[in-house]
């Protein structure tokens, strides 16, 4: 992994690279996967993304990060991580005033 800090980190491991790669991202990766023959013959698969909210309460610095991952826009899996006890909290949801992640 690299030196530089981003809340979400992928590895991507594939025929296609000889080595293992990888990148972080910030706030959102949105993905879209296509199958069939060629990159001429092929047809729209799944969008997978995954999104990374910043949660505050009352005026306070940040104190969770909440973890969205989605597949055709359908929500498989929320997790949430406490900034202040730096730990991963079980299956914990706020409720979304903005809109979704």
């Amino acid at each position: 992994m690299s030196g530089r800090q981003y809340p979400v980190w992928i590895d991507i491991n594939s025929c296609a690279y000889s080595n293992p790669k990888s990148y972080g991202i910030r706030k959102h990766g949105e993905q879209t996967v296509y199958v069939g023959s060629s990159k001429t013959n092929s047809h729209k698969f799944a969008v997978i993304s995954i999104a990374c909210k910043e949660r505050q309460f009352d005026n306070y610095k940040p104190k969770f990060r909440e973890f969205v991952l989605k597949v055709d826009g359908e929500v498989v899996k929320r997790m949430t991580y406490d900034m202040i006890k730096k730990e991963m909290c079980e299956n914990t949801t706020y409720n979304d005033t903005e809109g979704g992640a």
